[in-house]
């Protein structure tokens, strides 16, 4: 039984040698604070380390537990708290006595289960009460935490009944695993190959062959062989130099542009293929009524927008429920429910919406010199000069603590009257991105279904609509290609002050959204702070930035020198780096960063090559060649799976 008090929830991770060789671990670490009452969880606080480090997808793992505890001693002091006040640190080995240990769904990977709790237990009421269909697809564990096992499952489909668990489908395969090899394959990350795919009407003539996706490792790589073949056939072709959109030349896109956008399509044919095999199996395994049942949909994979609006429009599922962290940002959150309730059984928790990152300092920020010197005015709130200053151009807006995940959902945004075209090229040209980058809006609720096809609450913009016919050329800002748009919904309750922006400027315009786009520069996490948002006005030249209400107009006339983003809060960490230079005599051996990489994926490995030998560091590399060797690429299996294979089979081999 957990006792009451303040708890951790830690998906960081803590290793010298890692460290040392910047190895990717655990990508999108995080920390949450929580404060457990009888049945009552309360979320305190929610803290992504790239927004506190400035290290974009912050991976990089601390050199020590002490400089993991250092940091986060930091954080606990804006709660006059400190280590010793918490109960339990959850989620990482090594801070604290937490062992895991899986009294829920066996043989399933801890990372899995925790971000099928994301989605489970965003509201109590829902899981106890309600039917959920809940899939966990993304790239692959990350598999700290249960490390030396060989399991042949890393992804899940299940089904519950009031809390009850009724069907379990694990899953060998995952679509997130095929976008990955996309993003290897072309260089851009998901995000920005989502948004090319839907930025031109053009196919290749290749069609996608009935692929029954019945969960064996050969189809995934059937899957995945017809994919590289597929895309090797469109860039081999020279034939495509130009793309042909609703008939007329579209001559600003560049030949790989078009040939990837191809390719993208073809990508999510079979993805959505693999998607309704899993659900037409699950609901016909479970007898399963989608009508009557949630969709929850976890694992970056989530942030597919497309599939998750297709997927609830085809099978008339009767509500979405993932959180705004979907992806690897949000394994904190559902690793500390998961415990909660797998300890306590009864409690209770909502998440009410996506605010619950650190707080704006106005008291701070107004003492800074960078306020100090190009604040040339500061109002209060006027509703109707806030929708002067949208119609005059984009302006930034703060409000209170920050969002949770990836998306910036109107607390730290820069927002653009959606009515006119050149509103998105200042928006991608500020932001430094390809022109055909689209621009979400953020729609007032009651009106969604005025403006939109099939539409439904989207709070944390998990869901992309086709504007209606009708309306198209009045929100032009918004709009993709395709004539879809990536949708925030939000609610006076979500929250009041831009419940009423947009309120003020549907009166004002007729149009019941404003564009929104994330408060941050290339490569660079979204900001926090208000003198990081100065900074990035005075650089970018926006003038005007609001904060928790307050109109502050800058001074763009006064030359301002700074010419990158400001340093963050706690960006010594990336440079607490462990001074033994472990790696040193692997490299003076002959050995690769990857081949290294794999005593960080398998820390065990460790504890059977003796590394402080000459002869112990030479055995390892005859097993880290052989590994390099023998890896099969495309395979259904996260990379840590196939290379515990290869060591259990260079073993055998040794054995014989």
């Amino acid at each position: 039984m957990l006792p009451d008090g303040f708890y951790l929830s830690a998906y960081i991770h803590i290793d010298s040698l890692s460290n040392e060789i910047r190895w990717w671990h655990r990508h999108d670490q995080n920390i949450s604070l929580w404060e457990l009452e009888g049945e009552s969880v309360k979320l305190v606080e929610y803290w992504e380390l790239e927004r506190l480090t400035g290290q974009k997808q912050h991976y990089q793992s601390f050199a020590s537990v002490n400089a993991a505890k250092e940091f986060i001693s930091k954080l606990l002091a804006t709660y006059n708290l400190c280590l010793d006040d918490i109960i339990e640190v959850i989620g990482c080995p090594g801070l604290g006595n937490w062992t895991y240990e899986n009294n829920f769904i066996k043989n399933i990977p801890y990372h899995t289960l925790c971000h099928l709790f994301s989605g489970l237990f965003l509201d109590s009421d829902k899981f106890n009460n309600e039917n959920i269909v809940a899939l966990v697809l993304d790239g692959g564990p990350d598999r700290v935490v249960d490390n030396e096992i060989p399991f042949e499952y890393e992804y899940l489909a299940c089904y519950f009944e009031k809390g009850e668990v009724k069907g379990v489908m694990p899953l060998r395969f995952s679509p997130g695993r095929l976008w990955f090899n996309a993003r290897e394959k072309f260089g851009l990350r998901e995000g920005s190959l989502m948004a090319l795919q839907t930025a031109m009407d053009v196919r290749s003539t290749i069609k996608v062959p009935e692929i029954l996706f019945e969960g064996s490792h050969d189809v995934y790589e059937s899957a995945i062989s017809f994919l590289n073949e597929s895309w090797d056939k469109i860039f081999a072709s020279d034939n495509i130099t130009v793309a042909r959109i609703n008939g007329d030349l579209f001559k600003d896109f560049s030949e790989q542009e078009v040939k990837i956008s191809m390719c993208i399509k073809l990508l999510d044919e079979v993805c959505t293929m693999m998607m309704n095999s899993i659900i037409r199996k699950l609901l016909q395994t479970a007898a399963i009524d989608p009508r009557k049942s949630i969709l929850s949909i976890t694992g970056g994979f989530a942030l597919n927008c497309p599939t998750n609006s297709y997927l609830m429009k085809k099978y008339n599922f009767k509500e979405f429920c993932s959180p705004p962290c979907v992806n690897d940002s949000g394994i904190s959150f559902g690793a500390a429910l998961m415990e909660f309730y797998s300890r306590r059984k009864k409690i209770r928790f909502s998440l009410n919406s996506s605010y619950h990152g650190p707080i704006l300092n106005v008291t701070q920020a107004r003492n800074s010199e960078l306020f100090k010197s190009f604040v040339v005015d500061e109002s209060n709130l006027d509703f109707s000069q806030v929708v002067s200053d949208i119609k005059s151009g984009p302006i930034v807006w703060l409000q209170g603590r920050s969002e949770i995940g990836p998306r910036a959902l109107g607390h730290r945004s820069i927002l653009v009257d959606p009515r006119f075209m050149h509103g998105k090229y200042i928006l991608n040209d500020i932001k430094q991105r390809e022109w055909w980058r689209p621009v979400a809006p953020i729609v007032l609720q009651e009106d969604i279904c005025d403006w939109f096809d099939d539409a439904y609450p989207s709070p944390y913009m998990l869901h992309a609509f086709k504007v209606k016919e009708e309306k198209r050329d009045l929100i032009p800002v918004i709009k993709h290609l395709n004539d879809t748009a990536r949708v925030q919904t939000i609610s006076e309750q979500q929250n009041h002050l831009l419940y009423q922006v947009l309120h003020m400027f549907k009166q004002a315009t007729g149009i019941p959204m404003v564009g929104n786009t994330s408060l941050n520069d290339k490569g660079e996490p979204i900001i926090e702070t208000v003198e990081q948002a100065i900074n990035f006005a005075l650089r970018k030249g926006i003038n005007v930035l609001y904060m928790d209400g307050t109109r502050i107009k800058l001074d763009l006339n006064r030359h301002y020198t700074e010419s990158r983003p400001l340093a963050r809060e706690h960006c010594e960490i990336l440079g607490a780096a462990n001074s033994h230079k472990i790696a040193q005599r692997f490299y003076d051996a002959g050995a690769s960063r990857e081949m290294i990489s794999l005593l960080c994926r398998m820390p065990f490995l460790r504890r059977h090559f003796n590394l402080n030998t000459v002869e112990g560091v030479d055995r390892f590399i005859q097993f880290g060649m052989f590994a390099e060797r023998s890896r099969r690429k495309y395979i259904a299996t996260s990379a840590h799976t196939e290379y515990l294979r290869l060591f259990n089979q260079w073993k055998s081999k040794l054995e014989d």
